[in-house]
């Protein structure tokens, strides 16, 4: 894409387990692509909003609703302004608040001053189609409202529910077998 000039810059958001082995020493640092990743090399991802915070609409949903990082960047980008919250600004909230991984930054951060509204669609007027962002946006206002209005018990429910990816089928299994202490369940764990 760079040698075909599709781009002026791109931006790139990576959520996995080992996520910063797509990066580390293969993007460049002149190309105008700047990325983020959930977790560096060697660590795990972690899902969040698991167990009893696997709720929507009071109905457990029998596995993690996100992960801790990508759950952490919509929310941020949910309450920001787009006109004024950097990709810089966004970065270290979102570091911040992901408390079980290292979040970390790639390529080319020449251009993290830019506001992330150049990058992220904001509010979509109503006469055109809802782009993807704007669904993802309801859908993550809509479940923030079901889970707490309180911010920072957000981020408190966020931290606590949190298992290590690696571990999700584990912990699905347990909880379902906790919730219901069937042969079925035990033998499954």
């Amino acid at each position: 894409m760079h040698q075909n000039n599709m781009y002026k810059e791109m931006v790139v958001y990576i959520e996995a387990c080992e996520s910063g082995s797509m990066f580390e020493n293969i993007l460049p640092d002149n190309i105008n692509i700047y990325a983020l990743s959930a977790a560096n090399s060697t660590e795990s991802s972690w899902g969040t909003y698991c167990g009893s915070a696997a709720k929507v609409n009071g109905v457990g949903v029998g596995s993690c609703l996100g992960d801790l990082f990508s759950v952490n960047w919509m929310e941020d980008a949910d309450r920001a302004n787009m006109a004024t919250e950097t990709l810089q600004d966004q970065y270290e909230t979102v570091a911040k608040e992901t408390t079980k991984s290292s979040v970390l930054q790639w390529g080319q951060l020449t251009f993290t001053n830019e506001p992330i509204g150049d990058f992220e669609a904001g509010d979509v007027e109503s006469s055109k189609p809802e782009h993807l962002f704007g669904k993802l946006k309801k859908f993550g206002k809509n479940l923030m409202r079901s889970t707490t209005d309180d911010l920072s018990e957000s981020v408190k429910v966020k931290n606590e529910s949190a298992v290590d990816s690696r571990d999700n089928t584990l912990f699905m299994l347990y909880n379902a077998y906790m919730e219901d202490q069937s042969v079925e369940n035990a033998q499954a764990v």
